[in-house]
């Protein structure tokens, strides 16, 4: 993996990553569980804490937004 990459299989993971600001660069859709692959930014590790911890808060739309958004990549063609 590339130092300046995160990449995770959870989609809510990654819903708040994309909510967070974080650019998805890429889906990976070639193994059982697609990959989400994020250019890693100062504050990834911050994020992803806060989420794991339950201290996330987010605007309910926008988050929203961010989910149909994933989906939209992760079942196009």
């Amino acid at each position: 993996m590339n130092s300046n990459q995160y990449t995770t299989t959870d989609f809510q993971e990654a819903v708040i990553l994309r909510y967070s600001g974080h650019k998805l660069t890429f889906v990976d859709k070639s193994q059982k569980r697609a990959v989400f692959h994020f250019d890693h930014s100062f504050d990834t590790d911050q994020i992803l804490e806060e989420y794991s911890n339950r201290q996330s808060l987010v605007e309910p739309q926008a988050f929203y937004l961010c989910q149909r958004e994933i989906k939209g990549r992760l079942y196009s063609n």
